[in-house]
């Protein structure tokens, strides 16, 4: 009889226990895992790209893999990634180096220079783009604002374009023209960077550890002056990063196309 009844007091606790363990609340119920993320014993695990508590976020160190897949830059800073994470990524036919997040523009870099080198052209003309004799307070500030018209971020392409349309270099291609000309990606809008332009190339790729560039220098579109036979156009010096209008604009120098997107 008492086995019998010890028999019974088992099953009760034994179906009690079962009962308790069915009417236990699933951890991952009421959480939702953004960007396919996954619940696991009540945490998000996220895909590849994603971080954070519902898998909210872009993940910052995943960036060309975000790009790659279709995120926008501007979808990528929304997602809280760094302004500069972006910089140096592979992106619409060249490397990152610039981008505004306030009118969503941006600007890559191609991968290499144009070979051989060139010179700015329009020799004893005064090409049709504003000249510029001054630096911006100080040729060598580590970020110095280049806000003189010609020199500015957005003056490249237009002054690639004036350049062009003067035709001022007697059948020899300039600089300008070979940016102009250049064609990688699938695309074909390519010019020669403003020195402000030039300026976050060297800021933004140069200095981050892209050291394909050379050290010496790099045209920019920005003319100086026409004060003697050749005139003068601005150059960069990717060594220091200092700002050089005194180069003669026959002087064979380094040149990097840029596009927008």
């Amino acid at each position: 009889m008492k086995i019998l009844k010890l028999v019974s007091v088992l099953i009760v606790v034994f179906s009690m226990a079962i009962l308790l363990e069915s009417c236990k609340k699933d951890p991952c119920e009421s959480l939702v895992c953004l960007n396919d993320g996954v619940c696991i014993d009540g945490a998000c695990e996220c895909s590849d790209g994603f971080t954070g508590t519902d898998c909210e976020d872009f993940d910052a160190s995943a960036v060309q893999e975000l790009l790659d897949m279709g995120y926008t830059p501007m979808a990528l800073i929304n997602g809280n990634v760094p302004l500069d994470s972006l910089y140096g990524n592979m992106y619409e036919g060249g490397l990152i180096f610039y981008y505004d997040p306030i009118n969503n523009t941006g600007m890559v870099a191609a991968l290499d220079d144009l070979p051989d080198g060139y010179d700015w052209g329009c020799f004893a003309f005064d090409a049709s783009v504003p000249d510029v004799t001054t630096c911006p307070e100080d040729c060598f500030l580590p970020e110095p604002e280049d806000n003189i018209v010609g020199a500015r971020i957005g003056d490249g392409l237009s002054n690639t374009i004036a350049i062009v349309n003067d035709n001022c270099n007697n059948m020899k291609v300039s600089a300008a023209e070979a940016c102009y000309l250049h064609s990688e990606g699938g695309y074909d809008d390519w010019f020669l960077p403003s020195r402000g332009e030039l300026n976050e190339i060297y800021h933004n790729l140069r200095l981050t550890g892209h050291d394909e560039f050379q050290t010496f220098g790099y045209w920019s579109s920005t003319e100086h002056s026409n004060v003697n036979s050749d005139g003068k156009a601005w150059l960069q010096n990717f060594l220091d990063g200092s700002l050089r209008g005194s180069y003669s604009k026959s002087s064979n120098i380094y040149v990097r196309p840029v596009r927008t997107f």
